[in-house]
């Protein structure tokens, strides 16, 4: 759980400015009422059938909840996993992104780290952040798809299958999502001039915005 800082005032007031979705603060309040939002969530999609860990105990302090498998990352670089599992995998977890942005519906947060990998089947977790009130609907949407495309390129060991699992959420989002996603992101492109001749010197965050820009025309 977060707490007020400067520098989440100062994001507030540049996400006031500008509009930019990527700019809005989402740092935790009232510990109970994320907590609260969390449950609701995980509540309201599995009744919706999307694949969430079902809440099995709850209270204001805490929640537990079933097993929801093991880190997806790891089941990616796990022993005897072949490319073509790997790209299964991925390709599970952007559609199902995509169809529930297509559904109206976002995360918040979204992170290929933060899902996991049970019998074959991909879960979303970590719903503490709530933009319910921060900014309409539809930004909060392309928010989630850069959010979660960046995580891709930096969290994933083999820029082959970030680019593998970007296109599947291509593909899969709606055509007029996809152009909206693309229009906010080529306000970027002048970022490129400024990262490439940095190179490896880059930290992760970064490097992740070169490649997922670099990598975005093609997909």
């Amino acid at each position: 759980m977060g707490e007020i800082s400067s520098w989440h005032a100062l994001l507030a007031l540049l996400h006031l400015l500008t509009g930019n979705p990527l700019l809005a603060p989402t740092v935790v309040r009232d510990p109970k009422a994320s907590l609260a939002h969390e449950v609701h969530r995980l509540k309201e999609w599995a009744a919706l059938g999307v694949n969430v860990p079902r809440v099995l105990w709850e209270s204001e302090e805490a929640i537990v909840l079933e097993d929801s498998g093991q880190a997806l990352l790891g089941a990616l670089e796990s022993d005897g996993i072949t490319k073509a599992e790997r790209a299964t995998i991925l390709e599970q977890a952007s559609r199902q992104l995509a169809d529930l942005h297509n559904q109206g519906l976002y995360h918040s947060r979204p992170a290929i780290k933060d899902m996991t990998l049970k019998e074959g089947r991909v879960y979303l977790l970590d719903f503490e952040e709530d933009l319910e009130g921060a900014m309409e609907a539809h930004k909060a949407i392309v928010r989630d798809a850069i959010l979660y495309l960046h995580s891709l390129f930096r969290s994933l060991k083999r820029a082959s299958d970030a680019e593998l699992a970007a296109r599947a959420y291509a593909q899969r989002a709606k055509p007029a999502l996809w152009r909206e996603i693309l229009g906010y992101a080529k306000k970027y492109y002048p970022l490129l001039w400024l990262l490439r001749p940095w190179g490896s010197l880059l930290g992760k965050d970064a490097k992740a915005t070169l490649y997922l820009l670099e990598a975005l025309p093609r997909l």
